[in-house]
């Protein structure tokens, strides 16, 4: 499995970087991954956790807003 964060400008001063983002969502799939603020990518070894990475990251992105 594949990983990529991009975040824009607005995302970064709002505090938000793809590497969190990214760190948030690779565990789900048995991965890990790293990068820059802008733009982050990873890979993990259990497919079927692709779902659940998605979710990790929308949960991610909530708590994030509610902070």
């Amino acid at each position: 499995v594949s990983l990529i964060a991009t975040v824009n400008d607005v995302a970064i001063e709002s505090g938000l970087t793809a590497r969190e983002l990214l760190t948030a969502a690779a565990p789900a799939v048995a991965g890990r991954g790293g990068g820059k603020d802008d733009l982050a990518q990873g890979g993990g070894t259990n497919p079927s956790g692709l779902n659940e990475a998605f979710a990790d990251a929308k949960r991610f992105l909530r708590e994030l807003d509610r902070g």
